[in-house]
């Protein structure tokens, strides 16, 4: 877990969200960064329409949306702790937001026979 100190609130990020970070440029990852630094506790309760939230494993995630990307973050006591950078109409993205086991997600998109199944759907 990395935190990126400098800005109003804490911002700490998982391992799978920093090597998705770390895979754009800095000019897309500014706007990812400055979305989540101005967030506050106060903003999630009265914008609710802006992030979705949902309940996963006793925890509160809320998401927000920054062009292909996904952002999942949790907020405690004004820190924010950002899990999982998702690309859009990803099988992650579903299975993060079905709170299906992500690491199983990652076996079936890897999975040759699943990728035929998908294409033999729109035959």
């Amino acid at each position: 877990m990395e935190t990126i100190g400098g800005v109003m609130n804490e911002l700490s990020f998982s391992d799978q969200a920093m090597t998705e970070l770390n895979k754009l440029s800095a000019l897309e990852q500014m706007p990812l960064i400055d979305a989540l630094s101005t967030v506050t506790s106060e903003e999630l309760k009265k914008n609710k329409s802006k992030y979705g939230a949902f309940s996963r494993g006793g925890k509160t995630y809320y998401r927000l949306r920054e062009g292909d990307l996904r952002i999942y973050f949790t907020e405690s006591k004004g820190a924010i702790f950002c899990s999982h950078i998702l690309y859009k109409h990803s099988i992650t993205d579903f299975a993060f937001r079905s709170k299906l086991p992500v690491k199983e997600e990652h076996l079936i998109e890897q999975d040759k026979n699943f990728w035929e199944y998908l294409d033999s759907l729109s035959k």
